[in-house]
């Protein structure tokens, strides 16, 4: 069984998928119903935790929600998703398990979880 909590599990299944993409669990179209019916702000700061190689953030970000950060622990998927979305300008990429998301008081936030180790 895969030892899905090991970074290096993660960076050698990344450098062997390097140019797909994988949705877990749900991908956007499924969660968009939802997520329109929370009427979340589009300026609202969005934090996806193990972005991952997924399209959802793409996909999200071209539905108007700039305000996105995707974390997650592999230099090698980051880098990937920078490459990725050179054209979606305010998206941001970050290969820390541990930062800081800043604080704006009056602002809503949203964190993107689907499946974490």
């Amino acid at each position: 069984m895969p030892n899905y909590g090991d970074p290096k599990y993660w960076e050698e299944r990344y450098d062997e998928q390097m140019g797909t993409t994988f949705d877990w669990l749900e991908d956007y179209e499924t969660l968009k119903p939802i997520i329109e019916e929370l009427k979340i702000n589009k300026s609202a700061k969005i934090l996806n935790l193990g972005c991952g190689n997924s399209e959802f953030c793409e996909k999200m970000y071209d539905d108007g929600y700039h305000n996105y950060y995707n974390v997650d622990i592999c230099e090698n998927v980051i880098k990937f998703m920078i490459d990725r979305n050179t054209q979606r300008e305010k998206m941001k990429c970050i290969d820390k398990l541990i930062f800081t998301f800043s604080r704006n008081h009056g602002r809503k936030r949203i964190t993107i979880r689907r499946k974490l180790f």
